[in-house]
């Protein structure tokens, strides 16, 4: 009897240590590691949450936020285009709540975590701002307090504007000014990764120096070239190299820009660099006839 017991129990031990112990859900990053990318299999998708099954059985689940990077920056994809089934890749961070995605791409991209620890880093050069003597579709030059010129390679990633306000290279016209990001290229020339509209109070260390020794308004002349220093929908106040400030209405029959490139008034900012021609009118104001960017050189 005894020795039934005993082959018993010792049956019953072989047999748990032979079981494979069930999967359990656990995080696959820890804060040591937190961006370690993975491959796993989506099992639960929901607006903001994400479940995954690896390879090793594990189970993890993360939280995707409005930081959560969906596909390349090269490739964005929607967060939405996954389903149930689709393999990803996922990089995490440890928060408060659990695990949080950082990056999550479709399909197995571990080849590009590899590619992207090799390449090199883009060193950042220097922010600068200040006036466009000239741009192109591959060159920017820009001139900044002092009289020195810097010059800036210009790529099809190089973005203009910020966020959802999306401009071109057009509404960056020679004489504006404008504030460059950009990293360091090949040789003595930076490649700008961002071209920004530079707003500020006119008299900046960013533009021409202006006397302070002037009237800050006087009778505008019937052609006058200056910074923008207000605009709306039917005046513009400018101020000239001189120091003096211009006021001149803007009416129906202002025409902006040129006959060969018109602009509208939105292209139009404070520290823009313009010219204007004008007229007397029947109030006595001076009216815009032509409001034209100019370069601030002439």
């Amino acid at each position: 009897m005894r020795q039934s017991l005993a082959m018993l129990t010792w049956a019953a031990l072989c047999l748990a240590l032979a079981s494979p112990a069930r999967p359990a859900e656990q995080n696959p990053a820890t804060d040591d590691d937190p961006h370690r990318p993975r491959v796993g299999t989506i099992t639960v998708i929901e607006h903001d949450l994400m479940q995954l099954k690896f390879p090793t059985g594990e189970l993890a689940r993360y939280k995707i936020t409005a930081n959560t990077q969906v596909g390349t920056p090269e490739q964005p994809v929607s967060f939405y285009s996954f389903k149930i089934g689709n393999m990803v890749t996922v990089t995490a961070r440890q928060a408060d709540a659990g695990l949080e995605a950082v990056e999550v791409f479709p399909g197995d991209q571990l080849l590009y975590f590899v590619k992207r620890k090799r390449a090199p880093s883009a060193k950042a050069a220097p922010v600068r701002a200040g006036n466009i003597l000239l741009i192109t579709a591959d060159q920017l030059v820009l001139r900044i307090t002092g009289g020195k010129d810097f010059k800036y390679t210009l790529t099809p990633k190089t973005r203009f504007g910020e966020g959802k306000n999306h401009m071109k290279p057009s509404h960056f016209p020679p004489g504006s000014l404008a504030k460059i990001v950009a990293v360091k290229g090949d040789g003595d020339i930076a490649v700008a990764t961002q071209v920004l509209p530079f707003i500020q109070d006119v008299g900046s260390r960013h533009q021409a120096p202006v006397r302070q020794d002037t009237p800050q308004k006087v009778k505008p002349t019937p052609e006058c070239k200056g910074f923008i220093v207000a605009v709306g929908l039917d005046h513009i106040e400018i101020r000239a190299k001189s120091g003096e400030c211009f006021k001149y209405t803007i009416t129906a029959a202002t025409q902006l820009g040129s006959p060969e490139m018109p602009l509208n008034l939105l292209q139009f900012r404070p520290g823009n660099f313009v010219k204007i021609k004008a007229r007397v009118g029947d109030n006595g104001s001076f009216e815009a006839k032509q409001i034209t960017p100019a370069d601030y050189r002439k």
